[in-house]
């Protein structure tokens, strides 16, 4: 057989099993939906990991100061409706906090009798651990699209019940009270699970979500988040797909101000991040976000001048399953 004939044969004989490997690898629609059952419970692990470098603070050339969070959270589907749309009860079972400044280090920890380390402020184990039991009811679109939550008003009054009054720092408290309300929950869940388009995907496409909510320094902000379908594979039996995230933030032109005075505006605020999600099952394994925000930041002093601060954050944040507990 000559050269040129068994070229054409073997090109003849792959071509066909390579376009087939092509089609079925990357050619395969996948509609991305949550899917839940009436009486399944899931619990999930939250990790917020931050390093912040301040300069301008009196009496440091330089400031670090590190801050560590972390929750566990137990979602019990108590109803579906026919569309698809799930009424979910998120108990939060424990909370972890530790901060770490020039001045000490402080941890606070739900799950054990006293707080380690120094410098706990009055009241501060009190406000997480009336976290603790509490319960909030969400209904949730197959797409993600947090629809409606109650039981918010209920927990922070719970929470700040337990601050003792000061009339030096009743304003900081009213401030935080206001933020904390159901616009602000609904996008903090919103933002805290992946969204999906109402659409079959293919690995490449790629789809937006956007939130706006208030922060008590920076003002209104509007938070952007595109996903892009990487891949869809088999593990463990189940279709698993592959998500890429780049996050930018929209701060408002000019901050309002805020605790104790503070104002702060946003210099850049992006990230990016990757989730798995469990396509057979309707559920998120896991996913990972990392963020950098540079801010400059005004503050009055104890003189009554303005004290003006620059700095730099970077935030890993995560979410895990940890196993369906039924």
């Amino acid at each position: 057989m000559s050269t040129q004939i068994r070229v054409f044969v073997v090109a003849a004989v792959t071509l066909p099993i390579l376009a087939a490997t092509s089609t079925s690898a990357f050619g395969q629609n996948v509609t991305l939906q949550y899917r839940w059952t009436k009486g399944e419970e899931t619990r999930y692990r939250f990790v917020q990991q931050s390093t912040a470098t301040v300069a301008g603070l009196p009496g440091f050339t330089s400031s670090v100061i590190e801050t560590n969070m972390s929750e566990v959270v137990r979602t019990a589907v108590d109803d579906v409706a026919a569309d698809g749309a799930a009424t979910l009860r998120y108990v939060y079972e424990s909370a972890r906090w530790e901060t770490r400044t020039p001045m000490g280090t402080t941890v606070v920890d739900t799950t054990s009798t006293d707080p380690t380390g120094t410098g706990v402020p009055n009241g501060i184990k009190d406000v997480l651990a009336a976290m603790v039991g509490e319960t909030l009811v969400a209904v949730v679109a197959p797409t993600g699209q947090v629809q409606k939550v109650d039981g918010l008003d209920r927990i922070v009054e719970k929470m700040f019940k337990s601050i003792p009054t000061d009339p030096s720092t009743a304003a900081m408290i009213e401030t935080l009270k206001s933020s904390f309300n159901a616009e602000w929950m609904q996008n903090t869940l919103t933002q805290g699970s992946a969204q999906f388009p109402d659409r079959p995907l293919t690995p490449g496409d790629t789809w937006d979500k956007s939130a706006t909510a208030t922060n008590p320094l920076v003002g209104r902000q509007t938070t952007t988040t595109q996903f892009t379908l990487k891949d869809v594979e088999t593990s463990s039996g189940s279709r698993v797909a592959r998500i890429a995230m780049r996050v930018t933030t929209q701060p408002p032109e000019e901050p309002t101000g805020g605790l104790a005075g503070l104002k702060m505006r946003l210099t850049d605020d992006s990230g990016e991040g990757d989730l798995v999600f469990d396509v057979t099952n309707g559920r998120l394994l896991r996913s990972t976000t990392h963020v950098t925000m540079s801010f400059d930041m005004s503050a009055p002093a104890p003189d009554g001048t303005a004290m003006n601060m620059s700095g730099k954050v970077t935030t890993s944040m995560s979410s895990e399953l940890l196993q369906p507990t039924n």
